[in-house]
């Protein structure tokens, strides 16, 4: 999907970054718009970029702007993939276990 349409999980990693849960979550969302729009002027890199350092800022992941702008310039669909893995990995471990309603014992 990261190849084909990047837009889409562009948009999945930023509402993963603001609601862990996924609850209200729909692929049409602004930032797959934002990132579909610049992405015709092949300036979707810039935001990107400027996401990847608040993620890194927000789980204290160590790196630079530099190296954020080169990743996100030069191999886009292989940082959104990291990107969206990090955000799953991460929000996960803060909304700890959650037991499926499956799973629930009475």
């Amino acid at each position: 999907m990261s190849c084909c349409l990047p837009c889409l999980t562009f948009g999945k990693t930023q509402a993963r970054n603001r609601d862990a849960t996924l609850n209200s979550f729909s692929y049409c969302n602004a930032d797959c718009t934002i990132f579909t729009s610049l992405t015709f002027i092949y300036s979707h890199w810039i935001i990107q970029t400027i996401r990847r350092g608040k993620m890194r800022k927000r789980f204290g992941i160590k790196g630079s702007c530099c190296g954020d702008c080169c990743a996100t310039f030069f191999c886009s669909c292989c940082v959104l993939v990291q990107e969206e893995k990090e955000a799953e990995l991460r929000t996960q471990a803060e909304l700890g276990y959650q037991m499926t309603p499956g799973m629930e014992y009475k």
